[in-house]
C-alpha cells in the first residue's frame, strides 16, 4: 500500500533546489501576466495555476511524421523520410 505525503510550503524551495542539482526540473514561472512551465533556475517557485498545460513544455507543438512529393512527369507519389 502506498503512503501519501505532502511537502509543506516552507520546505518546497529547498526540495526543488535539491532536485534541480541532480536533474532538469520544470516549474511554473511567471512570464508577463501568464504562468508557464520553464526550467527551474533558482529562487522561489511560483505557486499558481499555470496558464498552459505542462505537456507543452515537454512535447513539441507539432511534429512531421512524413512528407510526400508528387512528381508530375513520372505521375507517381514518393514518400520522403521525416526530417
Amino acid at each position: 500500500m502506498s503512503t501519501l505525503r505532502f511537502v509543506p510550503k516552507s520546505a518546497l524551495k529547498d526540495m526543488v533546489a535539491g532536485l534541480a542539482e541532480r536533474a532538469r526540473v520544470l516549474a511554473p514561472a511567471r512570464e508577463g501576466c501568464v504562468v508557464v512551465f520553464k526550467e527551474y533556475s533558482g529562487g522561489e517557485p511560483v505557486l499558481a495555476r499555470s496558464s498552459v498545460a505542462p505537456k507543452e513544455a515537454l512535447l513539441p507543438a507539432c511534429e512531421s511524421l512524413f512528407t510526400f512529393r508528387f512528381l508530375r512527369e513520372e505521375n507517381s507519389l514518393k514518400l520522403d523520410d521525416a526530417q
